[in-house]
């Protein structure tokens, strides 16, 4: 609960310093989740190896996008 409060104030701490400046804040952030937790809430898990990793263009409407950078990675399927 603790880390939920801390998580708020950073969020609220970021808005209202955007709201301040007067540019629009970029509050958008990913959570890590540790892997265990992740493969308990998958419906499939897929074991590979990255074979190409090839850059995209980001959206021309950078607001569609959380993401600074996008790519595409190719995996060859060892496991499912």
């Amino acid at each position: 609960m603790h880390g939920d409060f801390l998580d708020f104030l950073d969020h609220f701490l970021t808005l209202l310093a955007g709201l301040l400046s007067g540019r629009p804040p970029k509050i958008e952030k990913l959570r890590e989740i540790p892997l265990d937790e992740m493969i308990k809430q998958s419906n499939t898990v897929v074991v590979g190896k990255v074979v190409r990793i090839e850059e995209m263009s980001n959206p021309k409407d950078a607001k569609k996008s959380i993401f600074d950078e996008m790519a595409m990675a190719t995996i060859e399927i060892e496991q499912i």
